[in-house]
Formats: C-alpha cells, sequence, structure tokens
C-alpha cells in the first residue's frame, strides 16, 4: 500500500471518528444528525478508494470499487439531507424522503446486482483497469442533480437570510466549490474515459468541503467542534496510554520473567493486563479530561454542577438586591467572565434604571443598555452582529453577551455578561446553559418583585388594620355603651309600663265583667277592643325584657329534670278551651318512651305556649292541631303539626327572625296580631339549652313546628 493510499486511510479514518463524534455529541439534533450522516458517507469514499488502489485481486477490487459508487451515491443524497435541515429547521415529509433515499437505493441495487454499471475490471502493471457500462452517464447525471439541488436550497436560504446565518452559509456555499473542482473532474467525469489514475483527488478535496462547513459550525455555535476535538483527543491518548502500557508490559515481562511462557501462562497475563486496564480506564480518563480542560477550556466550568447550584441559590435568595448579587458573583466566577449586569424594566423607562452589577465598580452606559433591551432579538452575541446599533451599544459597554428575561414571553429586562478571561467566544453550550439560567433568573426575580409587592401591601395593610382597628375598639367600647344603655333603658321602661298596664288591664277587666249590665253594646265593644290591646301591649313589654335579658346574657337559666310530655300536656290543657272556642281537634299523643330532659320548666312551657298557641290562631275554625313526641339520636323531638296554611319558603327566613310577622292569608286567620317576637324568644331560649328549632310546611297542607332537647339519661 502506497503513500496515497496510506494518507486516504488517515482521511477515512480522522472523518469516521468524526462523524461518530458529531452524532453522540447530540443524537436529538436533527443538524448534529444530517451532518454526521454526510461526515460518514464521505468517509467510506476515500476508504473503498485506498483499498480498490491496493487490490492485486479482481474480485476484492470489483467489490471496492462497487462500494466507491456505493459511497458516491449516497454523498451527494446524504448532502441534500444536510442542506435541507439546515435551511428548512425540520425534518423531510415523507415525499422528500421517498426521492432521497429511493433513488439512492434503487442505484445501489444496480451497482451490486447488475453488470450495467460496472462491466468488467482488468488487471494491468499499473493497477485495475475499470470498463464502466451504459448506465454510468445516468450515474453523472443524478450526481450533478443532487448536488444543484443541495446548493440551490442553500442559496435561497442564503438570499432570505441576514447575519450570523448569512455568514454561515455563505462559508458553507463556499465549500462546494471543492468537490465542483476535485470531485468532478477527477472522479466523475475522467472515469467516463477509463482514466482511474486520480480518483484519489476527490476524496482530499471533498475533506476540505468537511472542514469548511466545520469552521463555520464552529464560527457560529452549530455544533461545539473544539469539544468534539477535545474528546477525540483524550480517546486518543487514552488509547495511546492503554496499549502502550499493555504492549510494555507484556513484552517486559515475557523477556525477562518468562522466558519460555506456555500459551496457559501467556492467557493469564493477558486477563491481568486486561484488568488492570479496566480498573484503570476511568481513572485515567479523568485525568486526562482535567488536563485537557486546563489546557483547552482553562477550567471549564461543568453545566450540570453550574445549574444545580444556580437552581440552589436562586431558590434559596428571596431579596432582589441579594438575589442579583449572588447571581452575578456567582456566575461570573463560574463562567471566567469579566462582569456580569442585570437591568430590569422600570414601568415607565423615563425613570432611572434598575441596574445590578457584579463588580459593583462598573459603570454602564444606561442610553447604550435601552437600545439592546429593544432589540427583538432574545440572544445577541457580538460577535454575530452586523454593524448595527446594537452592536455599538454593546462596544460602548463592553458587552461580549446579552440575553433577554422574560416570562410568559414578556420581556422584563436583560442579563449583559462581559468578555470571558479566556478569550474565547461564547460557545453554544455556554448559550444553552445561559437560556436556561436567565429563564430560572427571570422567575426567580419575579418571585423576589412579588415578595417585595407582598411586603410593601402589607405594611400598608398592616397600618391600614392598626388604624382599623383603633376605631373599632372605639366604636366597640361605643356599642358597649349604647348597647348597656339600651339594656337599662328596656329594663326600666318595661317595669314601669308593666305596672300602669297591668292596672289598665284588671281595671278594664273589672268594668267588663262587674258591670257588664250597665254599659252599651258600643262602649263594650270600645272597652273589649282597649282590653285586647292592653293585654298585647303587656306581653309585648315581657317580651322585649326577655330579649334584653337574652341579648345582654342576663337571663338566669334553672335547669332542673322535667318531663316534657307532661309539661305540654299542662300546656295542651290550658289551651284545649281556646282550641274548642274555634272548633279545631286538638290532639297530644302521650310518647311510649321517657321524656325527661334538663332543662328551664318557665322558659320551655314559654316555648310551648308560643308555638302552640300560634298553631291555634293560623288554623282555621274546624282544622286540626297534633303535638306529638319522637325520641331520636338521643334527643326528644317535640312536633306541634297544623292545618293552617302553610308558609310559603320566602317566608322561612323571617320567621325566627325578630318581627319576623307573615302577612296575607296569615293576618285575616290571626284574631289578634302578634308582637313578632315570640319565634325569635323560643329560637333563643331553645339555643340556651343546645337544641334546635325548625319548621316543616307546605303551603295548603299545613305547617310542622319543631324543636329538639337532649334527652336526659339517669
Amino acid at each position: 500500500m502506497d503513500f496515497i493510499s496510506l494518507f486516504l486511510l488517515f482521511i477515512s479514518f480522522v472523518n469516521l471518528v468524526l462523524a461518530f463524534i458529531v452524532y453522540f455529541r447530540n443524537q436529538k439534533n436533527t443538524t448534529n444528525s444530517s451532518f454526521a450522516i454526510f461526515i460518514l458517507n464521505a468517509s467510506l469514499w476515500p476508504l473503498s478508494i485506498a483499498f480498490f488502489r491496493a487490490s492485486t485481486n479482481i474480485p476484492v477490487a470489483l467489490f471496492w470499487d462497487r462500494l466507491i459508487y456505493i459511497s458516491g451515491t449516497l454523498v451527494p443524497s446524504s448532502f441534500v439531507y444536510f442542506a435541507h435541515i439546515l435551511t428548512e429547521k425540520k425534518l423531510p415529509s415523507k415525499n422528500q424522503n421517498l426521492v432521497f433515499a429511493g433513488i439512492p437505493t434503487f442505484i445501489i441495487y444496480l451497482l451490486i446486482f447488475s453488470n450495467f454499471f460496472i462491466q468488467k475490471i482488468n488487471p494491468s502493471p499499473h493497477g485495475p483497469v475499470v470498463s464502466l457500462g451504459p448506465i454510468y452517464p445516468f450515474w453523472i447525471l443524478y450526481f450533478c442533480i443532487f448536488f444543484a439541488w443541495a446548493v440551490i436550497k442553500l442559496v435561497k436560504k442564503f438570499l432570505n437570510s441576514r447575519g450570523f446565518q448569512k455568514a454561515q452559509l455563505r462559508l458553507i456555499l463556499l465549500s462546494v466549490f471543492f468537490p465542483l473542482i476535485g470531485a468532478l473532474p477527477f472522479n466523475i467525469f475522467l472515469p467516463l474515459f477509463g482514466n482511474y489514475k486520480y480518483i484519489h483527488i476527490g476524496p482530499i478535496f471533498i475533506t476540505f468541503m468537511i472542514a469548511i462547513i466545520s469552521y463555520a459550525i464552529i464560527k457560529h455555535r452549530l455544533l461545539d467542534i473544539r469539544l468534539i476535538f477535545v474528546k477525540l483527543l483524550i480517546y486518543f491518548l487514552l488509547l495511546t496510554i492503554l496499549a502502550g502500557l499493555y504492549a510494555g508490559t507484556f513484552s517486559i515481562l515475557g523477556n525477562f520473567l518468562m522466558v519460555n511462557m506456555t500459551s496457559k501462562q501467556e492467557f493469564i497475563l493477558s486477563t491481568f493486563l486486561s484488568l488492570i486496564m479496566a480498573f484503570s480506564f476511568q481513572p485515567l480518563r479523568s485525568y486526562l479530561e482535567k488536563n485537557t480542560d486546563e489546557i483547552f477550556y482553562k477550567k471549564r466550568y461543568h453545566p450540570e454542577k453550574l445549574l444545580k447550584n444556580m437552581g440552589k441559590l436562586m431558590s434559596s435568595t428571596i431579596l432582589l438586591k441579594d438575589l442579583n448579587q449572588f447571581f452575578l458573583q456567582k456566575l461570573t466566577e463560574e463562567m471566567k467572565i469579566s462582569y456580569g449586569a442585570i437591568f430590569l424594566k422600570n414601568k415607565n423607562l423615563s425613570k432611572k434604571l434598575s441596574l445590578h452589577t457584579y463588580p459593583d465598580n462598573i459603570n454602564l452606559n444606561e442610553k447604550s443598555i435601552l437600545t439592546l433591551y429593544k432589540s427583538p432579538k432574545n440572544v445577541i452575541v457580538l460577535e454575530e452582529l452586523d454593524e448595527t446599533s446594537s452592536k455599538k451599544a454593546m462596544y460602548q459597554t463592553q458587552t461580549a453577551f446579552s440575553i433577554s428575561l422574560k416570562i410568559e414571553n414578556k420581556k422584563i429586562g436583560l442579563l449583559l455578561l462581559g468578555e470571558k478571561s479566556s478569550g474565547d467566544i461564547y460557545s453554544s453550550q455556554d448559550i444553552e446553559i445561559l437560556e436556561i439560567l436567565a429563564s430560572q433568573m427571570a422567575v426567580a426575580i419575579q418571585n423576589s418583585l412579588a415578595y417585595y409587592e407582598i411586603q410593601q401591601f402589607s405594611e400598608t395593610l398592616r397600618g391600614e388594620i392598626d388604624k382599623a382597628t383603633l376605631k373599632l375598639k372605639k366604636a366597640n367600647l361605643r356599642l358597649k355603651e349604647l348597647s348597656s344603655l339600651k339594656d337599662e333603658f328596656v329594663s326600666i321602661a318595661s317595669h314601669e309600663l308593666r305596672t300602669p298596664m297591668t292596672a289598665i288591664k284588671s281595671y278594664l277587666w273589672l268594668a267588663l265583667n262587674k258591670h257588664k249590665k250597665e254599659l252599651s253594646q258600643k262602649l263594650t265593644t270600645n272597652l273589649n277592643r282597649a282590653y285586647i290591646s292592653t293585654e298585647r301591649t303587656i306581653t309585648l313589654v315581657k317580651d322585649m325584657l326577655t330579649i334584653s335579658r337574652i341579648e345582654g346574657r342576663r337571663l338566669d337559666l334553672n335547669f332542673v329534670k322535667l318531663d316534657l310530655a307532661l309539661l305540654a300536656k299542662q300546656v295542651f290543657d290550658e289551651l284545649k278551651i281556646k282550641a274548642d272556642e274555634k272548633q279545631i281537634k286538638f290532639s297530644f299523643e302521650k310518647p311510649e318512651f321517657k321524656s325527661f330532659t334538663r332543662a328551664d320548666e318557665h322558659k320551655i312551657t314559654e316555648v310551648l305556649q308560643n308555638i302552640i298557641s300560634n298553631a291555634i290562631k293560623f288554623t282555621p275554625p274546624k282544622g286540626s292541631v297534633q303535638i306529638f313526641f319522637q325520641d331520636k339520636n338521643g334527643k326528644i323531638e317535640t312536633s306541634i303539626k297544623d292545618t293552617g296554611p302553610g308558609i310559603p319558603k320566602r317566608s322561612m327566613p323571617n320567621l325566627f327572625k325578630k318581627f319576623g310577622r307573615l302577612g296575607g292569608s296569615f293576618a285575616k286567620l290571626a284574631e289578634t296580631p302578634g308582637t313578632g317576637l315570640g319565634l325569635y324568644i323560643a329560637k333563643q331560649i331553645i339555643g340556651l339549652h343546645k337544641g334546635r328549632i325548625w319548621v316543616q310546611s307546605k303551603v295548603g297542607e299545613g305547617s310542622t313546628f319543631i324543636f329538639s332537647l337532649p334527652k336526659y339519661n339517669d
């Protein structure tokens, strides 16, 4: 194998390794994948040419010659695929994939299974002589069409792009001239005339093409090729060291310690050395990575560690000033950046800017910062800018990198960074890390601002609460005074009114019952009305006094054991005459269970009188009123059911309120209007006995008033 063939093998090896590293660098990135496929096919071309040139056997030479054209078929199709991904930023459609893959597959099929492409190979002193078939010109046409297709895609994108993308495409288009100069004449057209002498030139020019595309990618950060180079160097050194150790150790032990080694001893020695290599691989790789980082990256930061530490910092700091200070300090120290600054937008940009810098002595031009803030670009890198106002602003602020701080696509500020102390530009990895940190920092800043607003609001609210509390205390004291005066007035008024009203009632009763014969019919009627009004007034005074005592918590209750059914029977007997007068069917059902409870006898009697008298009052003649009892869950339920007009749902909420009287048909049925306080008092009394009172009613069918009291158990 001559020097040219060895050189071709070297080119193939370098490209092959580069293809694998590019792919495994980021398998999910379609640009990586498409570029790796292109490099892989380009690496197979010099490999097959090298072995073809070195072949002395005709069948072997035929195999390598077919592989030359198989890889040559895949190079233009993979270049079109790469151009599509680069320009469209998306995967090809099904129809496009059919063209990209279907046509090359058909050509490869013809290459392998027919003689229409390569008819025969004859030996000669200068190497194999190839006779090409009738479809070779069509293959040339395919090659030119696919390359032209890729170039057209790149040109169209170039004409419609600007900035760094245009510069990137300009370099890629420049690289296309190398295969046109080298591959087309020497590898495509000369073999048509039987000249295979210069087929090694094409792969060399393709390598120049790959180099220029790689440079475009390095410059504009589609891939971090420097990282790929460093990884390649690490593995090269690693393999060299391990192979040297293995070979050297085996040679030394074999020559000096074991002169006459058997195959078994050689196997044991090989196994022992393999184990040493296996255990030393990871520590040695870590050592080499550390030292290459020192040389190529000047103590490059670790992305995962940086993100973890920055995330912990942002989540543990809530005060805005401390958050900005710690964030900028940690970021600039880890990434070796000259300075960092965070600009936050005020609601009114004419006001003084909210700007935080690290170190503190950095003076930045506010006008230039506003220019960068107004830029539509999310990420601005100095090296990628054309001569615009943004580039001028970055020079004025000595800023090398700017990224927007956004919340839900709304810009709230900027993160500005100076040059890296290593002199390097910001790599694709740097930008990816900073994009993550910028989004996290924007959220942290928003939380910090929200906390500040809450603090401000809390202080304002605390002041207002203190003022309101003071007012409420004064108002409460005043209300207590007024309540005390009201209770005192009601108590005095009740006592003062009840005495003369009782006397008036007595004289009216005396006149109506003892001197009835001496009175005229008209006078009797008027005196009777006065008697009823006096009685109602006395009841009202009594109720008001009771309410005053209840609300003032001065109502004395004398809890004793009493038979609730027996008490209800007494009230039943008292009111039966009144029910009979209205021809009402009045019934009492004695309970079959013991109906003992602990309660104030007088107050429960008042409740029973109120509810039962109401039932009689609002039940029409020949209606019915029932009193019955139930034992439910340790409670005695006393029910008074009537066949009155029923209570509408809209009136239910007013039943147990003060002066909650019902109008309409109820007013017509009642002989005398009530005070509207009876049910309110009943509810308060039952509540003081830890009981409950409610009503069930349906219009036209009557009502059932129920109250429950705890059952007394011996």
